[in-house]
């Protein structure tokens, strides 16, 4: 049984009742239902329930909420493999901008790669020296998922330990391979054969020197004050990245900055806007970048709102942690607001009243 996924699967009540909210989960997500699907924690919660440690604690996990017992929307997959080749050996070209990228195979090849890399981390005491970053934070903070049309999976990882990890990474039991560079390393499965490249199966494809799909590994540095990523040379403050506060990411969580609103704001180019990046991870090239509002692709997928928890005090200072309701809501054809589910998470009080469709305050 692995590690990461041991206590997550624990609560399987269809009704969980608790003094800050009641979970009442239907058999399947339906967006024309406006039932709030909620996982509120109990009084005896705090936003410290949500430390990350070294090494998993099972009676703290057990106390998150349970993320396979909520609503979620229709798994958003592509109808066919990204990359993949017709009988002829003709590349199929990609989806256009917002279009979703991944098949069923890719998402869960993309999952599988991260769930190994932190059952690995966490076994070895090493959990507390990644995260989550990038367009997987993105992901998690507006989504609770990937963003739809987002075509890999991004975590830091301390440089300090990056030796042991890469030891460790070499021997993982599930045949992943990695691929080894001065400040980033890459996770994949073995290649898919020629003869399948068609089909929509959990290997990954050629591309370059590596494969695709693939976890980009990334590695930060503690420079006094600062968090540095060695790649990219973007700055963070030590606060705005530690502790380490668990974060979902689909139905599993995850490592992530104690601030990911601000840690976004420093590497998203804006806060309303929703964007495809000038790079496709699938084939290796450049394209051009494709942005729009996020509010018109409300509709089309489902993003998160933000507000402070009920009963939850106003706090002193906006870096005070505080639990904030996270609702993943999405729009149907009249305009009208569907309420997927909530979570009560532990974020600075400064993320808990962001806009839905922009990294920025909702405050009145």
């Amino acid at each position: 049984m692995r590690l990461y996924k041991l206590s997550f699967r624990r609560v399987s009540a269809l009704i969980f009742t608790c003094a800050l909210g009641i979970l009442v989960l239907s058999p399947k997500y339906n967006l024309r239902s406006p039932v709030l699907e909620s996982a509120l924690i109990d009084e005896a919660s705090k936003p410290s329930l949500f430390l990350v440690h070294a090494y998993l604690d099972e009676l703290q996990m057990s106390r998150l909420p349970n993320l396979t017992a909520i609503n979620w929307p229709p798994e958003p997959l592509a109808q066919r493999p990204a990359g993949s080749r017709n009988h002829s050996g003709y590349q199929i070209p990609l989806p256009p901008p917002f279009e979703l990228v991944m098949s069923r195979a890719q998402r869960e090849l993309s999952k599988k790669l991260l769930l190994t890399f932190a059952d690995i981390m966490f076994a070895n005491g090493l959990g507390d020296r990644f995260m989550l970053c990038g367009g997987t934070l993105l992901g998690s903070f507006r989504h609770h998922d990937f963003v739809p049309w987002d075509d890999d999976v991004d975590i830091y990882v301390d440089i300090e330990v990056r030796p042991k990890v890469r030891s460790l990474l070499r021997k993982n039991k599930e045949g992943y391979l990695l691929s080894e560079f001065q400040h980033l390393d890459k996770l994949y499965a073995k290649t898919i054969k020629q003869s399948e490249e068609h089909l929509d199966l959990e290997y990954s494809r050629a591309v370059g020197s590596w494969r695709w799909p693939f976890l980009d590994i990334i590695y930060f540095q503690i420079q006094g004050t600062n968090v540095v990523d060695v790649g990219f040379e973007t700055k963070y403050h030590l606060n705005t990245v530690f502790p380490l506060y668990f974060r979902p990411f689909g139905t599993d969580w995850y490592p992530s900055p104690r601030d990911p609103l601000d840690v976004l704001r420093r590497s998203v180019k804006t806060s309303e806007l929703c964007v495809v990046s000038s790079f496709s991870h699938v084939t290796g090239t450049s394209r051009a970048e494709w942005s729009m509002e996020c509010s018109s692709l409300g509709s089309r997928y489902a993003f998160v709102s933000h507000r402070l928890c009920q009963e939850e005090t106003v706090p002193s200072t906006t870096d005070d942690m505080v639990l904030s309701e996270e609702r993943l809501v999405q729009r149907d054809s009249s305009g009208r607001v569907m309420i997927v589910h909530s979570l009560c998470l532990a974020v600075p009080a400064s993320n808990a009243n962001t806009e839905t469709y922009a990294m920025r305050s909702s405050r009145n």
